[in-house]
């Protein structure tokens, strides 16, 4: 089983998605309700004007001796034929239905809008704390983390993957916490189960969540809020938790030196040898909460 660690790595994590469309993270939640883009383009009513007033202008054009078009086709009453002058009709006016040039791009690409950071938690308001858990052999000690963060002032809710949530009991975390457990998108038009986040703890950090993160798929709740949440500047503690053969893989390296630059904080936990029962004993809940202390002071 993913969740039992006796007889396994426990790093195991599936993180599929049921893509269901949340949005967003309301103030700062992660995967409701996507921003449309702006219009493009309003068509001139100067153009339209323009071009009808050249139709009107256009009529029947006179010829060169001052006569109508429709007189030099009438029948002469001459006994000779009068040389009929060469005239080419002029047609109507033909009138620009847009500018005579393109606009000009702008010499530079427009600069991204800078991230936002947390606003400070109102006096006597205790700061709201996510707790995104993955499938592995230790989920179940989640608990452990929850409870420290309470001492330390925190509101807490979880989000975990969907294989994540098979490994803990979610009633016995949900009396904890007062919330729900969340592995899924709300339907559209559903309240939101959690208030917006002043900062987020990744425990345990799989190798499966890890690289996806990295590379910003968001095929779950849990990795959709991840992503967002960099951009709107949430402060991320992450607590990775895999064997040594998955640590040797290069992609791992690379996962972890992208989420630094990032600036997520990042565990210290030792990757343990595989198949030998995984590493409870060592891993170390409350860091996370020790690496996010510098932002609870700030809140």
């Amino acid at each position: 089983m993913i969740c039992q660690d006796s007889r396994a790595s426990g790093t195991a994590d599936t993180n599929g998605g049921d893509g269901r469309g949340e949005g967003g993270l309301g103030s700062r939640t992660a995967g409701e309700t996507v921003p449309g883009g702006r219009t493009a383009g309003e068509g001139g009513a100067g153009d339209r004007a323009g071009a009808e007033d050249g139709g009107e202008r256009g009529g029947v054009s006179p010829t060169a001796d001052g006569s109508g078009l429709a007189d030099d086709l009438a029948p002469s009453t001459s006994s000779t034929t009068p040389a009929v002058p060469a005239i080419t009709p002029a047609g109507p006016a033909i009138m620009p239905v847009g500018p005579a040039t393109a606009p000009a791009l702008p010499a530079t690409t427009p600069a991204l809008p800078a991230a936002r950071t947390p606003a400070p938690a109102a006096a006597g308001r205790r700061p709201f704390l996510y707790v995104v858990l993955c499938a592995a052999g230790i989920a179940d000690d989640v608990s452990k983390l929850i409870a420290t963060a309470q001492q330390r002032t925190w509101r807490v809710g979880v989000i975990a993957t969907p294989r994540g949530r098979e490994c803990v009991d979610a009633a016995a975390i949900e009396a904890q916490t007062g919330y729900p457990v969340r592995s899924a998108w709300r339907m559209p038009g559903e309240p939101r189960p959690l208030p917006p986040a002043d900062a987020i703890a990744v425990a345990p950090a799989t190798f499966n969540t890890i690289n996806k993160w990295a590379q910003g798929i968001a095929d779950t709740l849990a990795l959709a809020i991840l992503c967002e949440a960099h951009g709107i500047g949430i402060p991320i503690a992450a607590l990775p938790y895999l064997n040594a053969a998955q640590a040797a893989h290069p992609a791992y390296a690379q996962s972890l030196a992208r989420l630094r630059r990032m600036g997520v904080l990042l565990g210290d936990y030792a990757p343990h040898q595989p198949r030998t029962g995984g590493g409870r004993r060592s891993f170390r809940w409350e860091q996370a909460l020790d690496l996010l202390a510098p932002a609870l002071e700030r809140l």
